[in-house]
């Protein structure tokens, strides 16, 4: 997923001559070092371990995740959020993508264009601000995460 990313983002970055910045926040359970091979001559990549999680996010134009939490509290920031899970073989869990507050992308042909409409198309990035506005959760996240482990448990069995 993250190739994609870089390869999307150096694509866009060469077709509309804006200068990108990608920002990689690595997982707690991460090492940074991890992410040394990750290259681009067009791109500028950096790998944030010190920064505040939030802060990195509210700086960003986008935030670009696959299934995280920080994608959750990025949506309550009022930040645009795009989730790539190219090749998903379950139900979507992530409840923002469900209810159409970050935009989800689950094929990899799609990854360019989803990224470049939400970075770079004025209308699209105002629409997403506005409905970002009315984001709240339902309280209802337990029972999910329940039912989400009961179908794993049925599936593998």
């Amino acid at each position: 997923v993250l190739k994609n990313l870089v390869n999307a983002l150096d694509k866009i970055s060469r077709d509309s001559k804006n200068d990108i910045t990608l920002t990689i926040r690595p997982h707690p359970r991460e090492k940074s070092d991890e992410y040394k091979n990750v290259t681009s001559n067009v791109i500028r990549i950096i790998v944030s371990t010190d920064d505040n999680p939030r802060d990195i996010v509210m700086a960003s134009d986008l935030v670009i995740g696959m299934n995280t939490e920080l994608l959750v509290e990025a949506c309550y920031l009022g930040c645009i959020v795009v989730s790539l899970q190219p090749g998903l073989r379950f139900k979507d869990v992530l409840t923002i993508n469900n209810e159409g507050y970050s935009i989800p992308v689950y094929s990899k042909e799609k990854i360019i264009d989803t990224i470049q409409m939400t970075l770079m198309d004025p209308d699209i990035r105002s629409k997403m601000k506005k409905k970002l506005k009315y984001f709240k959760q339902d309280g209802h996240a337990t029972d999910r995460v329940v039912n989400i482990i009961n179908q794993m448990i049925e599936t593998s069995n």
